[in-house]
């Protein structure tokens, strides 16, 4: 990729294998890649490890709490980091479609952040492997939630209010004071983002017939005058639009 070697980086391919998924040969492995880390370079160790660093990184399966110790250690004694993974949970769904874990990880060493701070993974769609395919990327994903935005022209519309008083209303909570005065407005927000949901796909056929009876109406003067009417609403979809 130009952007590893817009950084004058140079790359040497180890391929590590642990074919049976024992412990005691995945530490003999750990330690043979430690050996190699101690020769001076920057490193990117990547693919299936075969194992987890943390339980919430398994579901439905078992997890073993001395094999993820000893990854975190490699990990540690390295001097790696693993960079979050955006969108995806796990990277590998079993063949009974319940079991799932994330096996799949990009270490680095913590100089690659120089040049590259806004170093990302994301995990591509699963399509002829029971793994999901994992991708560095140099720039940043923000994967988070767009945040609540409030808008003070919502404030005009008809049912806003009506949709605010009856979510408060209609509010049923318990605890203490301020807990009940924070889930009630939690409430409050997910009824007005519903509402917005909704809204917002009326609003955008209404900007794409707009746009559209512009546009047609546009051509049309191309080769004829317009009438009368359709000046007026030529000009009405013009005021709507801006």
């Amino acid at each position: 990729m130009n952007w590893w070697a817009n950084s004058n980086f140079g790359v040497d391919y180890v391929k590590a294998n642990c074919r049976s998924g024992a412990p005691s040969e995945k530490k003999v492995m750990w330690n043979d890649l430690l050996n190699l880390r101690s020769r001076p370079g920057n490193w990117v160790i990547f693919g299936d490890f075969n194992t987890i660093r943390r339980v919430e990184e398994r579901f439905k399966s078992t997890f073993c709490p001395s094999i993820a110790t000893a990854f975190n250690k490699f990990i540690r004694d390295a001097g790696l980091l693993e960079l979050n993974m955006g969108v995806r949970k796990f990277t590998y769904l079993c063949n009974d479609g319940i079991k799932l874990s994330k096996l799949d990880n990009f270490l680095i060493c913590p100089n690659i952040m120089n040049p590259f701070p806004s170093a990302s993974v994301i995990a591509l769609p699963r399509e002829y492997s029971d793994h999901l395919p994992i991708l560095l990327r140099p720039c940043y994903l923000d994967f988070r939630p767009p945040s609540f935005r409030f808008f003070n022209s919502w404030l005009y519309t008809s049912e806003f209010d009506n949709i605010v008083i009856d979510a408060w209303n209609n509010f049923n909570g318990s605890g203490a004071a301020d807990r009940y005065l924070s889930d009630k407005l939690r409430v409050v927000k997910k009824t007005i983002k519903a509402w917005r949901h909704v809204e917002f796909e009326k609003e955008r056929k209404e900007l794409i017939d707009l746009k559209k009876s512009i546009n047609q109406l546009d051509q049309v003067a191309e080769d004829r005058l317009l009438s009368s009417d359709e000046i007026a609403n030529w000009k009405d979809s013009k005021g709507c639009l801006f």
